[in-house]
This record gives C-alpha cells, sequence and structure tokens, in this order.
C-alpha cells in the first residue's frame, strides 16, 4: 500500500483515484454489503485545499468535487490524513481521537464509515503451507 504523491494541481486525481479504490473494494468484496446503506449515506471531506462528496449505499457509491447543501457526516483534516484513512493504513476514529480529524455526525454513521473503510484496506497475502 503506498501513498499517493502529491505534487500541486494534483489533488482533484488523488481523490478520484482513492474513492474510486474505495468503489472497487466494496463491489469486490462481497462481505461489505451488509455495511453499506440501503439509503445514501453522504460523507462531506473538507480539507485545506478542496471538499469531497462521497455517497455510499447498496446501490450505488459516487462521489464529487465541491460541496452538497445536505450531507450526514462531515470530515474535517488534511489531505495526507483523508489518504492514510481511505487506503485503511488508520482507522477513522484513531485519527479523531488524535484531534488529525474532526468528525461531526450520528455516531451510528461514524462506526460504519470507519468499519467500510478499514474493510477496504488492502490485504497481505501470505502463503499457507501444509
Amino acid at each position: 500500500m503506498e501513498l499517493f504523491t502529491v505534487k500541486p494541481g494534483e489533488g482533484i486525481e488523488r481523490m478520484d483515484k482513492l474513492f474510486a479504490r474505495i468503489q472497487t473494494k466494496c463491489l469486490e468484496r462481497k462481505h461489505l454489503f451488509p455495511l453499506l446503506p440501503s439509503n445514501p449515506l453522504t460523507v462531506l471531506f473538507e480539507s485545506n485545499r478542496e471538499m469531497w462528496m462521497l455517497s455510499l449505499s447498496k446501490s450505488r457509491i459516487d462521489w464529487s468535487r465541491g460541496t452538497v447543501s445536505c450531507h450526514h457526516v462531515r470530515l474535517n483534516g488534511k489531505d495526507e490524513v483523508f489518504q492514510t484513512i481511505l487506503l485503511g493504513k488508520e482507522r477513522l476514529l484513531t485519527a479523531v481521537k488524535r484531534k488529525d480529524v474532526s468528525i461531526y455526525g450520528p455516531f451510528r454513521s461514524q462506526l460504519q464509515l470507519e468499519a467500510i473503510f478499514w474493510l477496504c484496506k488492502e490485504h497481505e497475502e501470505t502463503a499457507i503451507f501444509g
């Protein structure tokens, strides 16, 4: 699992890749389907550079740059911290406890997001001999 290097003007492409990765993992890993809500869970990511909206549901996962008028959860933090969370290198609520991310929204939705992001992380493949 490698962090994306960020050059000026590349923030949009990087966040697109991270959200596309979450979308792919949710589709590939069938055990994640029960965690996805029936009605869209909308998350607003606010960083020092830009804002992104991520919408998660059983029927669709999509994202866009910019703000939305109605969101269920709002995350404030640095791009680099969002990157480690979306890659599964760090748990969302660990970053919140460390005060690297501020989170606003129902606790149930916070736990749901943490579970989805954490279960989308890359797994190291190990050979089993026997």
